[in-house]
């Protein structure tokens, strides 16, 4: 079962699911979801008391986006965000898409394998923001610029106070401390750009142990882990902040 399921079944919550474009910038995505959560607490049937939001990889930097936006235009929905979970999520973006567009840019320059390589040189706005975990609009970027492959130039925007944060970041050994897990991550996201502790100026507030590290399991794994699910759970359960 699914984890909003089984949280369903144990805590008694209202699990509501979204599909999005993941070829949209995120910006666009986060703009949408705050018309969503502005739809869905006005049209609710009885009072909303709380929101968890839960993001999957890019959706967990569309849910930043839309909490972003949210707060900066007063929307309602915001004040009842409580938890705020990302699952493998790349906050400091990932290596995997910016290789991809490097390899393709490579691959442009012989004649005959050019056509498949503009797959991989020009991808859509949403991979390209995945390349450096972008969650705002910025103007001043471009984003075909070949310095922009493998440079640290996203603009952070802070994490939404009142919230508790939880980044879940997974690696593919059970140590998961190695320097192989350093560079490999889960396969497609650094353990250090899921939990923000990227060095260098763009770091992120979140907190150690309000997060969780995963041993032995890969990107997707997070989807439906049994680890997670308890440690979601747990999270859940626990008395509210305010």
């Amino acid at each position: 079962m699914s984890y909003g399921t089984r949280l369903r079944d144990d805590l008694g919550v209202t699990p509501v699911y979204l599909r999005y474009n993941t070829g949209l910038p995120v910006a666009a995505n986060g703009s949408r979801l705050t018309e969503l959560l502005e739809a869905l607490v006005d049209g609710w049937p009885v009072p909303v008391e709380r929101l968890t939001l839960v993001g999957h990889s890019m959706g967990g930097l569309v849910i930043r986006s839309a909490c972003h936006r949210g707060a900066s235009e007063g929307r309602a929905w915001v004040s009842l965000v409580r938890h705020a979970v990302y699952l493998g999520t790349p906050h400091h973006g990932a290596p995997l898409a910016r290789g991809t567009t490097a390899v393709g840019a490579a691959l442009a320059r012989i004649p005959e394998i050019r056509p498949f390589a503009a797959i991989l040189e020009r991808p859509s706005a949403g991979i390209t923001d995945l390349r450096h975990g972008v969650v705002a609009a910025d103007e001043d970027r471009d984003a075909e610029a070949p310095e922009e492959w493998f440079g640290d130039k996203g603009t952070d925007i802070p994490l939404l106070p009142g919230c508790r944060h939880h980044a879940v970041a997974s690696s593919l050994t059970r140590r998961g401390n190695s320097l192989f897990d350093r560079l490999a991550g889960d396969l497609f996201v650094q353990t250090a750009s899921a939990t923000g502790r990227t060095r260098g100026r763009r770091r992120m507030d979140f907190l150690a142990e309000e997060g969780m590290s995963l041993g032995g399991a890969h990107h997707f794994a997070l989807l439906n882990h049994p680890a997670v699910y308890e440690q979601l759970r747990r999270w859940l359960s626990e008395p509210e902040l305010r």
